[in-house]
């Protein structure tokens, strides 16, 4: 969800880059999830084991966050 004080027409253009959105001062930015059901924490918990099983085998992460990734969601 993303909540954001009145701001001018310029820049509700250039929010479209959420880098740019992150910088504004009268933003806000939450992590928003609608709609989880009994079966959406299942699988979400599901994926988090399945995860670290991979860590463990050594094998590749389905989910990694890269430091390009990382960069990008700060």
């Amino acid at each position: 969800m993303v909540e954001v004080a009145p701001v001018s027409r310029n820049c509700r253009r250039a929010c479209h880059d959420g880098r740019q959105l992150r910088a504004l001062p009268n933003a806000i930015l939450a992590p928003y999830a609608a709609g989880h059901s009994y079966e959406t924490y299942l699988r979400q918990g599901m994926s988090a084991v399945e995860e670290v099983c991979r860590m463990l085998a050594g094998e590749p992460y389905g989910h990694e966050v890269t430091k390009l990734a990382l960069a990008i969601m700060v």
